[in-house]
């Protein structure tokens, strides 16, 4: 397997308004985590905001090329924390707020919620949608 010796990949951490450059390592692979996964795993992992912006000094004159690959879990699955599968994902959760690893709606329905609010005019609906896999969903017959 090949893996980027360029840097370009930037990551805006939550409760972050900076962006950090991503420094590649010889023979390692970046995972860009998402919501679905970081809810999975209670919290253990964290997704965040990411972009690609050309590679920084003398990586510029180069070409820079990647591959994504995206999963999501099926419309059906419920999101949920994975506790009863893992002993450190229990472990995690314990003592989180109620709701917040089991906002009791399935992944087609968060997908359409954050669909719904990219489609908005602003920035901020798109914003305000960062963060919403660990609420339920009130109305499902709005979505």
């Amino acid at each position: 397997m090949v893996h980027n010796r360029l840097g370009g990949l930037q990551v805006m951490p939550r409760n972050s308004d900076q962006w950090y450059y991503i420094k590649p390592l010889p023979r390692h692979a970046v995972c860009n985590v998402g919501d679905t996964l970081a809810l999975f795993s209670g919290g253990i992992l964290h997704s965040n905001i990411h972009r690609v912006m050309p590679p920084p000094g003398e990586q510029s004159k180069y070409p820079r090329y990647s591959i994504a690959y995206f999963c999501r879990p099926g419309n059906d699955v419920q999101l949920r924390a994975l506790a009863p599968e893992s002993a450190a994902i229990a472990k995690a959760i314990d003592g989180a707020p109620p709701g917040q690893f089991n906002p009791g709606s399935t992944a087609g329905e968060w997908t359409a919620r954050r669909i719904r609010n990219l489609r908005l005019k602003s920035r901020a609906g798109w914003v305000a949608s960062q963060g919403t896999e660990h609420v339920g969903v009130k109305d499902k017959a709005a979505i």
